[in-house]
């Protein structure tokens, strides 16, 4: 079946495994990611937020200079469950309505111009928060798990302990891997991916209807290894 532009995909997998690389490289210069963490970001220099932090977990949030202090908050809620859950409830509602209001926009959008063709949804509770429901088609992003650890540790440095602890309060590798429409295997050479994305980029394009031929079903975004269908449940 055919899918008016946007089509939208989104990404899961283990904590570093790599989405939010494939998820810039599959929406490349003609599509475009909606990224859950940058606006989590924008929301932590919202006075009101803050405000609104510092009420609900009764502690100071932010610094001397009045930027966001994430090591503070982080000291607070990992180690006190009900206020990490206060926390998800000031910013999950707010995060979850600004990747609505920037796909309508993106609809609008593509409605008159055909582009973005491709949404790509890089969101790190995807399946947990429900936002799947908004997506066309999900992609599972496989990596060793020793990679994985060397790119928490490299880039956000925590500890394996850490990248565990994070991973048991999301759904499990298994689950996302079952809830996904296809995997990439970023396992290889950065050139080896590029490959790999191009080729599923390929496939959805042939989603998209186009001219005489928009009312003519298409084929999924299957792919061989290692852009590969994910196994049945």
């Amino acid at each position: 079946m055919s899918i008016a532009p946007p089509i939208v995909v989104g990404l899961t997998g283990g904590i570093a495994s790599g989405k939010s690389t494939c998820a810039r490289a599959l929406a490349g210069a003609d599509g475009e990611v909606i990224d859950a963490d940058a606006i989590v970001r924008e929301l932590q220099g919202v006075p009101e937020v803050l405000a609104e932090m510092e009420r609900v977990l009764e502690t100071p949030v932010r610094r001397p200079d009045g930027t966001f202090d994430r090591e503070a908050v982080g000291r607070v809620v990992f180690s006190d469950a009900q206020k990490l859950k206060a926390l998800e409830g000031i910013l999950h509602p707010r995060v979850q309505a600004e990747i609505e209001r920037r796909l309508r926009s993106a609809r609008e959008r593509a409605s008159g111009t055909g582009r973005p063709w491709l949404v790509v949804l890089d969101v790190p509770l995807l399946l947990e928060s429900g936002l799947d429901r908004l997506c066309d088609r999900i992609g599972f992003v496989e990596s060793e798990a020793v990679q994985r650890a060397e790119r928490a540790r490299s880039t956000r440095q925590w500890s394996a302990a850490e990248v565990d602890r994070r991973e048991a309060q999301q759904c499990s590798l298994e689950e996302k891997r079952r809830r996904a429409d296809f995997v990439i295997e970023n396992r290889a050479q950065r050139g080896d991916l590029e490959g790999v994305i191009s080729e599923l980029r390929a496939r959805l394009r042939e989603l998209v209807p186009t001219g005489s031929s928009s009312d003519a079903g298409s084929p999924s975004p299957r792919a061989t290894s290692p852009v590969r269908d994910a196994p049945s449940a």
